[in-house]
């Protein structure tokens, strides 16, 4: 009988060990962590998913055995380490533990370049919670301190309304409650994730607090607000208002009779004279969920995202003038709503005109219904011929909140009537002849001229070749005025292909403030400009409206061009490291100068690939 040696297959053995590898990197990219394991029944705890990377379409579990408290709160965070940047992207839940036992953590999903993934599952143990009075009196001296700031002090965050349209103004209130009895000694390091979706600026940030009284379920409370910010959403779906972070310092007295617990203390006499300590206490508001909803889609063709209650005027600073004399035309919009966002508008002008790129003149200020105030737009027309022109009435269209409808405005038409200028006669200038001899020039004996061609008897002009010849140039010369005239009235009534045109010189305009302000060292109003530049001119470039432009349109609009997927990273790479710099804390990794340059390499080689 004869034994049969069996050997393993090596092919199917290094097989599983490549789909091991792929799930192994596939486990590490996406994870799924908690802040405590066990919990204690009835405490609360938080889940947190974290990507090494960037990702979409995030599908966070249904959590059945635990009290949902809040979440997803999402933050993102960047790091920069021997110039590698870094980027992690993370969803966090707060949860409350119920019954004890032994409970699975489900995983969560997204989608990291096409495809999607999914995190680890975790084993969570609950176990009894400890609230009987003995344990309650062993607890430390520092756990009642903590116990009694968490009871008495904390942040809130309010929305004055979380179901908005796509660029409608809204404002987040950040407030801090505090009990009479609670000696705060001090509040520092503010602390705000970027709120990813979101056009902000700043109503109220911390400064000087000014408290007052305010009753809150039944419990009377010192309460300030610390900060105000007015949210404009950029995307549609669901945006999270991220919270706010402060490090607080709380004075207790410690001294305290025997029997006696730090809660007696607070509550029965607070202000008694013994021996006082301070805390330190990390203080968080709680994060907020605002839907934005699209707009309607029977949009007029002059809509470019504008929303709120607007109103407009325009007029011509004259309507007579001369050839080559300039006019102006000025649009004023007015009113509330997204007023500082409103791009210029395209007026239609005669072939005639010559034109400049508008002026923009605000007036706004920063209100809880959003900018109210005025925004002009000044054009510039300079007439190169004399007549009579109509202009076109200027149309322009918005989104009214209180109708919820489109609304459309018209200003005109306009009358321009321009003279024919005053021309000068040629100026002769004559030296050697003196002052009082300038009035006979002209008047006395012409000067005899020597060099006279002379033809013989004879010759004629007219049938000659010449004289064809010059008969064509007219006709020839009407041929081209008349292409290239309807050529430009074609071009400038093709609003796509001006705001192309016009992408070049309005990312120069930012990119030459923006270079200013790193002169002056204003890094604020720096990145602000660089991150305005890059975004205005992908919006015009691609012909996509500033408020319907985010990064996942970008991205897929530069790839239908065929722009290189790396010309495609270093964009976007520069507008996340601009956005960083805005609103994280700077801490000098991020320079000026090479953020400049960059903005203007991306820009510069889109358009190269783009004409």
């Amino acid at each position: 009988m004869k034994t049969q040696i069996l050997y393993p297959n090596y092919r199917n053995i290094i097989f599983l060990l490549i789909l091991l590898t792929i799930y192994s990197s596939y486990s590490q990219e996406f994870r799924a962590t908690v802040n405590k394991n066990p919990v204690a029944s009835g405490e609360r705890f938080q889940v947190t998913y974290t990507l090494e990377g960037d990702g979409t379409n995030f599908q966070g579990p249904t959590f059945k055995d635990f009290t949902f408290l809040g979440g997803p709160s999402q933050s993102q965070s960047i790091q920069i380490i021997n110039g590698r940047m870094s980027k992690n992207l993370s969803f966090s839940y707060i949860l409350q533990a119920g019954a004890p036992g032994t409970y699975t953590i489900p995983a969560a999903s997204i989608v990291v370049d096409g495809k999607r993934i999914f995190s680890n599952t975790i084993t969570l143990n609950v176990v009894k919670g400890q609230q009987d009075a003995t344990q309650q009196q062993q607890r430390t001296e520092s756990e009642q301190a903590i116990e009694i700031i968490k009871r008495n002090l904390f942040l809130t965050l309010n929305v004055s309304k979380s179901d908005v349209y796509l660029g409608e103004p809204l404002v987040a209130t950040y407030k801090i409650y505090k009990h009479p009895n609670l000696m705060l000694v001090n509040l520092s390091n503010p602390q705000t994730s970027l709120n990813a979706g979101f056009w902000l600026q700043d109503i109220e940030s911390l400064g000087q607090i000014n408290w007052t009284n305010e009753v809150l379920d039944g419990v009377n409370y010192q309460v300030a607000t610390l900060k105000k910010q007015l949210l404009i959403p950029q995307r549609t779906g669901n945006l999270t208002i991220e919270p706010l972070e402060l490090d607080a310092i709380v004075r207790l007295r410690v001294e305290r009779p025997s029997r006696r617990s730090l809660f007696d203390d607070f509550f029965d006499n607070p202000f008694t004279l013994g021996t006082t300590r301070d805390f330190e206490y990390k203080l968080k508001s709680r994060t907020a969920q605002i839907r934005a909803k699209a707009l309607p889609d029977n949009a007029p063709s002059e809509f470019n995202g504008a929303v709120g209650n607007i109103s407009m005027k325009a007029w011509f600073d004259k309507t007579l003038t001369r050839t080559n004399e300039p006019v102006t035309l000025k649009v004023q919009l007015s009113g509330t709503g997204n007023l500082k966002l409103i791009e210029p508008l395209n007026p239609l002008f005669p072939s005639d005109f010559d034109f400049y790129d508008p002026k923009s003149i605000e007036n706004l200020t920063t209100t809880a219904n959003g900018f109210s105030g005025n925004k002009t737009f000044e054009y510039l027309l300079i007439p190169r011929h004399s007549g009579t022109y109509q202009i076109e009435p200027i149309r322009f269209s918005y989104f009214d909140l209180s109708t919820r409808q489109y609304k459309t405005l018209t200003a005109g038409p306009f009358t321009i009537n321009v003279e024919k200028g005053e021309t000068s006669d040629a100026t002769t200038i004559v030296s050697g002849v003196r002052k009082e001899e300038i009035k006979y020039l002209g008047k006395d004996i012409l000067y005899i001229k020597t060099n006279i061609n002379l033809k013989p008897k004879g010759t004629k002009f007219f049938a000659s070749t010449m004289h064809y010849f010059m008969s064509l140039i007219p006709l020839a010369m009407f041929i081209i005025f008349f292409v290239v005239r309807r050529k430009t009235i074609k071009e400038r009534r093709d609003k796509a292909l001006m705001l192309n045109k016009r992408a070049n010189k309005t990312a120069k305009k930012s990119l030459s403030l923006a270079r200013e302000y790193l002169k002056k060292g204003d890094r604020n109003s720096f990145y602000e400009e660089v991150s305005r530049a890059l975004w205005g001119y992908l919006s015009s470039k691609l012909n996509i409206p500033f408020a319907e432009l985010n990064k996942e349109i970008a991205l897929t609009n530069l790839k239908e061009r065929n722009i290189p997927e790396e010309l495609i990273n270093q964009t976007f790479e520069t507008i996340d490291k601009c956005e960083y710099a805005r609103f994280a804390p700077v801490d000098g990794t991020i320079e000026m100068k090479e953020l400049y340059d960059k903005a203007s390499y991306v820009i510069t080689n889109i358009n190269n690939h783009l004409k």
